[in-house]
């Protein structure tokens, strides 16, 4: 009797709490058993925790791997499909003419085969580390003053190299022997952009190089300045 007295009394105080308070807000605790507080019960969050939506972590909302969203030109080459192999015109290296706006879509085996690793290195168009033995293509293009040209290649058959050289002498192909003003490459690519601006109307050789034939693309934008 006395035992149940004293609850009583004990409990008209207030001392006993029946109710389990979470020890930070005061309210009732109602977690699952062994969850923590930093478990992702809906599953939403991210793979690289940076904020965005996506599993890369380079910051932006796209799922490639590089901070600036962008992709390489893919004109979507077939590498098996027959590209015409006509040689280049009589003593000459040309194999055609581009201009500003233009894609062509073609292969390095029947071109011409007159330059090498030495030309690329004298003309400074880039430091040459492979082997240019195979057969090129050489295209003649005629820009106007003022436009920056940004030139693409395509290449995922072969690796290739590019050069775009200032020429002026539409009579004949320059040599390592001759003088070359101007000129932008990167060699050993499947993917390239190179960038030129003409100052003055001038006339530029593209060459698309490799150590062995495969089909390739490129494409010439140009925009005023």
């Amino acid at each position: 009797m006395v035992g149940l007295m004293l609850t009583a009394i004990l409990a008209g105080c207030g001392l006993f709490e029946f109710n389990v308070k979470d020890k930070d807000s005061g309210a009732a605790d109602d977690s699952v058993p062994g969850q923590s507080e930093t478990d992702d019960p809906e599953g939403d969050a991210d793979a690289d925790g940076d904020a965005d939506s996506d599993s890369d972590g380079d910051g932006d909302s796209d799922s490639d791997s590089d901070a600036d969203g962008d992709t390489d030109w893919d004109p979507g080459l077939d590498c098996d499909a027959s590209y015409s192999t006509a040689a280049p015109g009589a003593g000459d290296c040309l194999t055609g003419a581009l201009k500003c706006g233009d894609v062509v879509t073609a292969t390095t085996q029947g071109g011409s085969d007159v330059y090498d690793g030495d030309f690329y290195s004298a003309a400074k168009c880039f430091v040459p580390f492979t082997s240019y033995d195979g057969p090129e293509r050489v295209y003649e293009v005629e820009l106007p003053a003022d436009v920056v040209a940004t030139i693409s290649l395509s290449a995922p058959c072969s690796d290739h190299g590019i050069a775009f050289a200032r020429w002026e002498d539409d009579s004949r192909c320059p040599n390592e022997d001759h003088t070359i003003t101007s000129c932008e490459g990167k060699e050993d690519s499947s993917g390239a952009e190179l960038t030129m601006w003409s100052d003055r109307e001038s006339r530029y050789l593209l060459i698309v190089d490799g150590a062995e034939a495969s089909p390739f693309a490129v494409k010439i934008e140009c925009q005023g300045t």
